[in-house]
């Protein structure tokens, strides 16, 4: 947790992110972005799951997630 200086609110570094308002720990995310970016054929939410020990639905989540950010191109903050 960080304070502001100013505003003198709580913030984490999620916020303002894709991964704002998530349970999912910032190392799944970060190792679901690199399956992502380097599987050649892609990656399936099946394999994200096996892979970081998380539920098949979450693992679709965090695809879409991932998908819609690179779309967007909203990866300036990383």
């Amino acid at each position: 947790m960080w304070k502001c200086l100013e505003c003198k609110k709580q913030f984490t570094v999620k916020v303002g992110t894709i991964f704002e308002d998530s349970p999912i720990s910032l190392d799944k995310w970060m190792l679901a972005m690199w399956m992502l970016a380097n599987c050649k054929n892609g990656v399936s939410s099946y394999e994200i799951a096996r892979d970081l020990s998380v539920t098949q639905k979450t693992a679709w989540f965090m695809l879409q997630r991932l998908r819609h950010a690179m779309l967007k191109g909203t990866f300036e903050k990383l």
